[in-house]
């Protein structure tokens, strides 16, 4: 009778044809990020020299204009940035011993949020974890809270050990995301308010699935939380055997 099932050969073959595709698709990111780096550098030291030049007959249309034209070049910079963390999002890494509340404290210093309060509670018995994709998560999580719940927003950060793996809690207290965007917000360059209005890229959430499921686990997003307000996302990470 005909087997239906790739044979391992296939198996092996598609393995290596990912690995390959997932190379290509870093290195483009990486040569794409660098080369459009320095146009852009270029464009933000012209609007200096302009604003240098013009001095003080720089004012209001024109003012508002420049400083419109250096957020963009600002978050186009951004963008290149975290494209380049999302073709590296996930890559293979060893699980080692880590304090989940130094790396929370250490984030919160190397992003100046100092009046976002962060209680960790960590339930995993010193387990192992992915160091660096630990830290991109929260990267992201703990400027997402900054952003969307406010500079005095309260974040509880939570991890256990559940079947077999780890699951990593992040909930704030802030507006939270309605149900309707619960999925779109962890696709590319989806932002719930207008760029111009909130900067990002639009990128974040999507880096936080993308190490999830690199680590053979899930990231979703659960809200509200408590009393009708609040974000939850619960992030699950294995180990590759």
């Amino acid at each position: 009778m005909f087997d239906p099932s790739p044979s391992v050969t296939t198996l092996r073959r598609s393995a290596i044809e990912l690995e390959h595709s997932n190379r290509d698709l870093e290195k483009f990111a990486y040569v794409a990020s660098h080369d459009l780096k320095s146009p852009l550098h270029g464009v933000s030291q012209l609007v200096r020299f302009i604003e240098e030049d013009m001095g003080d007959t720089l004012c209001g249309e024109v003012e508002e204009n420049f400083g419109l034209l250096k957020r963009r070049v600002v978050r186009m910079q951004r963008l290149l940035d975290d494209l380049l963390l999302f073709s590296r999002a996930g890559s293979t890494e060893s699980w080692i011993d880590m304090s989940l509340a130094e790396v929370v404290e250490d984030i919160l210093a190397e992003l100046d949020l100092p009046k976002l309060e962060v209680t960790v509670v960590d339930e995993t018995n010193d387990s192992p974890m992915p160091a660096l994709g630990i830290r991109q998560i929260l990267q992201n999580l703990l400027a997402n809270a900054d952003a969307h719940a406010g500079a005095d927003a309260k974040v509880a950060v939570r991890a256990s050990l559940e079947e077999g793996g780890l699951l990593l809690l992040v909930e704030d207290d802030g507006p939270g995301i309605p149900e309707a965007f619960q999925e779109r917000v962890f696709e590319m360059f989806q932002t719930l308010q207008p760029r111009d209005r909130r900067e990002g890229s639009g990128i974040g959430l999507a880096i936080v699935r993308r190490i999830a499921e690199q680590h053979r686990g899930t990231a979703i997003v659960e809200s509200p939380c408590d009393a009708g307000r609040g974000t939850c996302v619960r992030v699950t990470l294995r180990a590759h055997d």
